[in-house]
């Protein structure tokens, strides 16, 4: 029944849009208002836009056009029945969002708006939406369009991460998987995408655009120092809420050790550990040094813990900041380099690509072999284990 009241902003910044196959109502309540709607067109593709007056309170003799991704003007519907609809037919030439104009010149009243695919054998995304809540939606075998609307939103697919291509687009993502281009889905207010494989947090961009760099990077370096692993993007996020929210490093630090204790077997870490035990571990993970701390660092430091100068927590801080003192020696420039190099990987890991492993022990085990990848002068042996090859979406 169309009796919807919905009005949308009158230019490119607008909030509405429609799918392909879809109908949307609006109304246009005073002169000179006028409605667009965004719409995800590809390129070789035959389109129809129609706009017709409401059956209630209808738009007399309403206007249609569709404009280009910049908002210019590309055509205007001039076919219709006498003064109830327009419509108008358009190949574009590009693919990408478009924009549907509805207007009604000095009149006012309801329209209903839609827009079909005319190419024989197209494959029309179809509607998938989500509620209020935090849904859990599932890609199908065909072109989706997918609304998680507000919530934490999570879509599934049943292939690998390495398998999809995902595009940053003006209103969300689109995501095309492998060997089946003409199913590619179209998202909008999706938080997460789920893989087989990895997952991928597509918040985390925003998120550590709000922390200053040094702070974002000290993070980063948390994980590789207590586990020699690059963060995963979720966690990465939770710690930056926390931080913002006046969590200090070394409690932060603190937690991480209290962490590595419940995955010793992976981390090296125990509640029973002896200080000298614990130094050495964050040698091998700060400094590169697989035989431990040098006799002169491991009295200093294992000291620093037995007198309380240092808690576990905050000696790990203090390493790092002596190894990053290190950068253009000659001598020992080169841990500095190496902790540099794992920091980049793990940005590039988790707040560009926005990467994660489906459970616990898979983060750590794999996060820990991308980082012993990283020399002191390579990062690409790294990132190839990384897996994922199209762009850095989230720029």
């Amino acid at each position: 029944m169309d009796t919807s009241s919905s009005d949308y902003p009158g230019d490119v910044s607008t909030t509405g849009v429609i799918g392909i196959g879809r109908t949307d109502y609006g109304v246009i309540d005073r002169v000179g208002d006028v409605d667009w709607f965004r719409v995800s067109l590809k390129a070789g593709q035959t389109y129809k836009f129609e706009i017709e007056a409401g059956s209630i309170n209808g738009l007399f003799d309403p206007q249609l056009s569709v404009h280009g991704m910049s908002g210019e003007l590309v055509i205007r519907a001039t076919v219709g029945q006498g003064f109830q609809s327009k419509h108008v037919e358009l190949t574009p030439t590009a693919a990408g969002d478009y924009f549907l104009v509805a207007s009604g010149d000095t009149l006012v009243g309801t329209y209903r708006i839609s827009a079909t695919n005319l190419t024989t054998g197209a494959v029309d995304p179809i509607p998938i939406t989500g509620t209020q809540a935090a849904d859990s939606l599932y890609s199908t075998s065909s072109a989706d369009s997918i609304d998680g609307g507000a919530g934490v939103d999570t879509v599934t697919y049943s292939g690998a991460r390495s398998g999809a291509t995902i595009t940053r687009t003006a209103t969300g993502y689109t995501v095309t998987q492998a060997g089946a281009p003409q199913d590619t889905d179209t998202l909008a207010n999706i938080e997460k995408l789920q893989f087989s494989d990895k997952t991928v947090n597509l918040t985390v961009r925003a998120s550590a655009s709000n922390l200053a760099a040094p702070d974002l990077k000290l993070l980063q370096e948390l994980y590789l120092a207590f586990f020699n692993r690059v963060p995963d993007a979720d966690g990465l996020e939770y710690w930056i809420s926390e931080f913002r929210a006046g969590t200090t490093i070394k409690q932060i630090a603190d937690a991480f050790y209290a962490a590595g204790v419940q995955h010793s077997s992976l981390t090296g870490f125990s509640a029973g550990m002896t200080n000298d035990d614990f130094v050495n571990v964050i040698y091998r993970n700060v400094l590169g040094r697989q035989g431990g701390a040098d006799a002169e660092g491991l009295a200093y430091w294992s000291n620093a813990l037995a007198t309380g100068q240092e808690s576990k927590g905050s000696l790990v801080t203090s390493i790092l900041g002596s190894t990053h003192s290190f950068k253009g020696n000659t001598t020992w420039g080169w841990v500095a380099d190496l902790l540099d190099n794992k920091a980049t990987v793990s940005n590039q890991f988790a707040v560009q690509h926005g990467l994660g492993y489906t459970n616990a022990e898979t983060s750590i085990s794999e996060g820990m072999r991308i980082a012993a990848a990283v020399t002191a002068t390579d990062t690409q042996t790294a990132i190839s284990i990384i897996g994922v090859n199209d762009a850095l979406f989230l720029y």
